[in-house]
């Protein structure tokens, strides 16, 4: 009888423990899970100070380092090592991506375009692919629901970006004709689950590079519209002033306060603004919708 007590005595310690071992996992990847989220909504061009700072104040980790092309993390008392392999797993991908848009950045000939389509499509989408299949891996050895459902969420924006890649693919392939910046800035609308509702007044030209930073400010736009205004419409129309080309994108989403808006996201759009020697304004408040004004000087180039 002592002997069938210790047994269960012993049973229920080991079932204690191992219910400990797996809450303590499964608050490791739901706080992996919202970072991870985060981490799509940073712009490609935040620099390795600013995703470090990103990091630490999400995760507890003394240093954080990134040596080309590998990523240090050191100093981890509370996470385990399953935790630091998959993120470092997701910053290598990140730096990846990085790396293969700052060379699209030197890009101005067909063929070189054409290569680093080539290249997103070897590298990257098979990156996502894999990513894809080891959450689908992870949520099925999980018992814990709530975490369960934010790796299926996390697996859903995986799916997502492999859609986006593959129409960056197509813009990169693309001659760089006139009509492809309206088009393909419809057809990302189309790819994430947004009404682009676009319009030209006039006849408006931009060069090459121009069509190119303009499609970015629009997706940005696009991607807040998407996930942070909680409305599937956005606005955009081209016009010419007197002295400037003018970029209106718009929504009747639930605003924000833009006197502290002070996100990558939305650094990035008043960036590329200004490499184009122009100026983006942000004009929101909460309950009345988000617009932003993008005034370019007038130049000659590729018609939108």
């Amino acid at each position: 009888m002592l002997e069938t007590i210790g047994y269960q005595i012993g049973t229920a310690i080991n079932r204690v423990q191992l219910f400990e071992l797996e809450s303590k996992r499964a608050e490791e990847f739901s706080q992996l899970s919202a970072f991870l989220q985060h981490l799509h909504t940073i712009s490609s061009q935040s620099s390795d100070e600013e995703l470090v700072q990103e990091i630490k104040n999400t995760f507890d980790f003394d240093g954080v380092e990134f040596d080309k092309p590998t990523v240090k993390i050191y100093g981890s008392h509370t996470f385990s090592e399953e935790l630091i392999t998959q993120l470092i797993e997701h910053l290598h991908l990140f730096k990846e991506r990085q790396r293969l848009l700052e060379l699209e950045e030197s890009l101005t000939r067909r063929e070189e375009r054409q290569q680093l389509a080539n290249d997103l499509h070897d590298s990257v989408n098979q990156l996502l692919f894999s990513l894809q299949l080891r959450l689908k891996g992870v949520s099925l050895r999980l018992t814990d629901e709530k975490t369960k459902d934010q790796l299926n969420s996390l697996g859903d924006i995986v799916q997502e970006a492999l859609r986006e890649l593959k129409e960056v693919i197509q813009v990169r392939k693309n001659d760089g004709g006139e009509s492809s910046l309206s088009s393909s800035i419809c057809r990302y609308g189309d790819l994430i689950g947004v009404d682009v509702q676009l319009s030209v007044t006039g006849r408006v030209n931009f060069t090459e590079y121009e069509q190119k930073e303009i499609y970015r400010i629009a997706q940005e736009a696009i991607n807040n519209t998407k996930k942070h205004a909680g409305t599937s419409a956005i606005h955009i129309s081209i016009q010419l002033t007197d002295q400037h080309r003018q970029l209106i994108i718009s929504d009747d989403g639930v605003g924000f306060d833009s006197v502290r808006s002070g996100s990558l996201g939305l650094k990035s759009i008043r960036s590329r603004a200004e490499s184009l020697q122009g100026k983006a304004v942000l004009l929101s408040k909460k309950g009345e919708g988000t617009r932003w004004e993008i005034n370019i000087p007038r130049e000659t180039g590729g018609e939108l």
